[in-house]
């Protein structure tokens, strides 16, 4: 067990954010949900293909809205420290092979879509058209994508 030291715990209601353990993604702690302590471990890949089960939903979407749902039970989200296009890609592919759900995390327009560069694609576009060449359609909600 590692206890957190230098910090002052606060009361605090609504979403918290970037709760980040050093390690090898071996770690779990607890948090306070009302008066009940409970378990919780970060899902986020760290070494490709992912490890995690076909059950799992994984979530794309620009960076800050996806990273929103590292902590959520059942979820992940691709999250390496040496992070490039090409390992994104094959993210992708690992979740096309086992046929895994995907949430969308960003809304789907112009913003999130858009590049850097004048007429680029946005990482969040690159993975969709992965997603839909693999056979992907779109729920009638439009928040998640399954393997047709």
């Amino acid at each position: 067990m590692t206890v957190v030291a230098g910090t002052t715990p606060k009361q605090h209601d609504g979403w918290m954010w970037d709760l980040t353990v050093p390690g090898n993604n071996d770690h779990d702690f607890y948090v306070i949900a009302g008066t009940s302590g409970v378990l919780v471990h970060n899902e986020t890949y760290t070494f490709l293909p992912s490890q995690s089960s076909k059950d799992t939903i994984a979530v794309i979407g620009k960076r800050p809205d996806a990273l929103e749902a590292s902590s959520w039970e059942g979820h992940e989200v691709f999250s390496l420290p040496d992070y490039s296009g090409p390992r994104n890609v094959k993210w992708i592919e690992g979740i096309i092979q086992k046929r895994q759900a995907v949430y969308l995390g960003s809304e789907i327009n112009d913003a999130t879509l858009a590049g850097a560069e004048p007429g680029g694609q946005s990482q969040y576009a690159l993975e969709l058209n992965q997603l839909l060449k693999g056979g992907y359609t779109f729920t009638g909600d439009g928040q998640y994508m399954i393997p047709g």
